[in-house]
């Protein structure tokens, strides 16, 4: 069992790339429309749904794989 000191070192060292991380921040929609706002420079950006790893077949083109939905003030 890890001590409280080795859990600190670990999570100091992740950053929102980790999926271990960003699952986590995708469990609060809030904070993870304010990330992403940084992140893309869109302030008016709007979560709508959180759901990692939600995997989306396109027998046409390339599938992809989504964590969020969002928006932005012109509904793109």
């Amino acid at each position: 069992m890890k001590t409280v000191t080795e859990h600190k070192a670990l999570v100091s060292r992740l950053n929102l790339m980790d999926d271990m991380f960003f699952h986590k921040v995708t469990e609060y929609p809030e904070a993870c429309q304010e990330i992403l706002r940084i992140i893309l420079k869109k302030p008016d950006l709007c979560v709508k749904h959180c759901q990692t790893q939600r995997y989306l077949r396109n027998l046409d083109a390339h599938s992809v794989i989504l964590d969020v939905l969002c928006t932005d003030e012109s509904g793109r």
